[in-house]
């Protein structure tokens, strides 16, 4: 069982930016019902002043949604204008929650891209040679 959670919101307007870490908060906290396990969240963030590349905020936890959002971490994105977020909170089936192999979100090297899934992917060793990246992406 998972709960899976997410938003897209605008990287410059503040006001939506308090409300979308609200929602996320209350949203990721109500997903405990689905899984108590393990959370995890995937948030992409304007850049800072003179930077032009957008940062990524990726924290995984093996508690609860509702100790997750009352951590350092969490509350740490309040302010910076998540413009993109993705959650997840789990009921261990495969691996242990303290070991972040199964913990979600799975994120590429580069941070540039975050998957959330439910369930157990079978056959993925050939899903991973079909998509696989060869060379520049």
């Amino acid at each position: 069982m998972c709960g899976i959670m997410g938003f897209i919101g605008h990287p410059k307007s503040a006001k939506a930016s308090k409300l979308s870490y609200q929602l996320a908060s209350k949203l990721l906290s109500e997903t405990v019902v689905r899984g108590s396990h393990a959370t995890g969240a995937y948030a992409l963030l304007p850049p800072k002043e003179g930077e032009d590349k957008n940062r990524c905020f990726i924290f995984k936890l093996d508690a609860a949604s509702p100790q997750y959002v009352k951590t350092k971490p969490w509350k740490g994105i309040q302010g910076s204008n998540p413009f993109l977020l993705l959650g997840h909170c789990r009921f261990y089936t495969h691996g242990s929650p303290q070991d972040h192999t199964n913990n979600h979100p799975h994120v590429s090297d580069d941070h540039r891209l975050a998957l959330i899934h439910n369930g157990v992917v079978t056959g993925y060793e050939g899903l991973k040679k079909t998509f696989a990246c060869k060379g520049e992406c």
